[in-house]
């Protein structure tokens, strides 16, 4: 019997954030000689990375295992009528419309970083819920780049001699966005810098632009870590991608680009975190972010203080919770 099986998806059409996310787990577990198995449609660029550590099945049976970790949008009895007895359950939810009173009859583990506690709590009755951004997890090449930023202590433009001569923003809007919403964005960028901005965009798109250079690639791959590194700043979707570059102190605009991406917005706003609700108001936004300081947006804000914990005690914390339900025990 597995210890864990993590089902998620990670494709063109869900993009990496459920990935990379799960990916900090596994990453904790397997050291601990835990035995972890990934179920899903997982895209192969995906599946490379765990491909020496665990195994990946595509599908959707789940294989016996003590606890299942869920990090999916789809229908929960869909899973839950088909374990067998008291498998224990860790759940990572984004949304507000789910429920279930599985906790009742098994240890379920509700972690939702954005979310009010105690709705959580009615939507999932019985289970342990964990809620804040001392929940957050965070993957090594984001731990790393964090370490990075901090010992360059990244500057903005005008006092980093490299990106004033070389400027460069990030867009990347994750793969489930249409050539013609990227394009939409990718405009009114254009319209906002000077011709000497280069603007590199992430994704499979192709004659998007004469100005921009599309590169295929994903948050999972080193140059994308590169091209962060280098960025003036970086424009992306309100999701797992601004919590990274948040935390790592990156400057970063973030679009609210689908429904379950709000309860994160609104959260990183008042943690001083620039985001744009209506992508009508975006170029006016621009000019406003480009205007002021970029490290304003990088180091200023609180997920970057509050970051440093989440890699310290309250996330070591979680991960032994975590691990606690893959040794059938009761959480406590």
């Amino acid at each position: 019997m597995l210890d864990f099986v993590f089902r998620l998806d990670a494709n063109s059409q869900m993009g990496a954030g459920h990935f990379t996310r799960c990916l900090a787990v596994i990453e904790a577990l397997l050291p601990r000689g835990f035995s972890v198995c990934v179920v899903g449609d997982i895209d192969p660029s995906y599946r490379e990375r765990l491909a020496d550590t665990c195994v990946v099945l595509r599908g959707t049976q789940i294989p016996d295992c003590r606890c299942i970790v869920i990090d999916w949008y789809g229908e929960l009895p869909s899973i839950f009528n088909n374990l067998v007895p008291k498998v224990n359950v860790v759940l990572f939810e984004d949304l507000d419309t789910r429920s279930s009173t599985y906790g009742i009859d098994a240890d379920m583990l509700v972690i939702n970083a954005f979310a009010n506690q105690q709705l959580v709590s009615k939507n999932f009755p019985g289970s342990k819920v964990i809620t804040g951004l001392e929940s957050l997890l965070f993957r090594e090449e984001i731990r790393d780049l964090k370490e990075a930023v901090s010992v360059k202590a990244l500057r903005p433009l005008h006092v980093n001699a490299d990106l004033a001569k070389n400027k460069s923003i990030l867009l990347t809007l994750g793969a489930a966005q249409t050539a013609a919403q990227v394009k939409s964005v990718l405009t009114k960028i254009e319209q906002a810098v000077d011709d000497t901005t280069k603007i590199i965009v992430t994704g499979n798109y192709s004659k998007l632009s004469t100005r921009a250079e599309t590169y295929l690639l994903n948050s999972l791959q080193q140059d994308f870590i590169s091209c962060v590194e280098s960025a003036w700043f970086v424009v992306c979707g309100a999701g797992q991608t601004l919590i990274e570059m948040t935390y790592c102190g990156i400057p970063t605009l973030g679009l609210v680009l689908a429904n379950n991406q709000i309860n994160c917005a609104k959260q990183l706003e008042t943690l001083g975190v620039p985001i744009v609700f209506n992508l009508e108001t975006l170029s006016d936004e621009l000019q406003v972010f480009i205007k002021k300081r970029p490290d304003e947006y990088g180091f200023s804000n609180d997920l970057g203080v509050v970051g440093a914990q989440a890699v310290g005690s309250r996330s070591r914390e979680l991960i032994e919770k975590i691990a606690l339900m893959g040794k059938a025990e009761a959480l406590g």
